[in-house]
């Protein structure tokens, strides 16, 4: 009885931490990341970055190490809209990323935001749209003439999800 009892233990623990999702990529344009559960690790462009979406709320928290600093952020509700702000300086200089939620426009499958008072239009593209989630998503953005993309492979999120993706990735991208 006793092993047993040790036996269900092991398996409900093995069960209860693996959570249902994979560990995948999330890989872009000098994007090379690791998704498991609303989190991801790795780089953009030159430095290390660490984002997750907090569970059942609206909100986001980002951290970077860049300059030599570790710099965070949060992207939440707040009086002002949906958004949030990355700051840190380096070499004397204030570098401030302002990042808001413009509009998700469900039918052309976007999702707008605002750096620094500047819209983008973030495209998303799917294998497939099922449950509210897009399959393997796709990203898209024309930042002052470039084309930056990034996906999931072998995952999928909501518009949710894929608001704050889109606040981490492109918040980093950009400051």
């Amino acid at each position: 009885m006793k092993y047993i009892l040790c036996i269900l233990t092991l398996i409900f623990s093995i069960n209860a931490f693996s959570g249902g999702h994979d560990l995948t990529e999330l890989k872009g344009t000098d994007i090379d990341l690791k998704l498991y559960d609303h989190a991801f690790a790795g780089s953009i462009k030159d430095f290390v970055v660490f984002g997750y979406k907090k569970e059942g709320k609206f909100e986001s928290k980002l951290q970077l190490k860049k300059d030599g600093k570790m710099v965070e952020a949060i992207f939440s509700k707040n009086r002002d809209g949906i958004g949030g702000v990355i700051r840190h300086e380096s070499e004397g200089r204030n570098i401030v990323s302002n990042l808001k939620l413009v509009k998700i426009n469900q039918e052309e499958q976007s999702i707008e935001i605002s750096h620094n008072g500047k819209n983008i239009r973030v495209d998303i593209e799917g294998d497939d749209y099922r449950n509210n989630h897009f399959i393997n998503p796709r990203y898209e953005a024309n930042i002052d003439g470039k084309l930056v993309k990034f996906n999931i492979k072998d995952g999928e999120a909501c518009y949710g999800f894929s608001t704050h993706l889109i606040f981490m990735i492109l918040g980093a991208y950009l400051h």
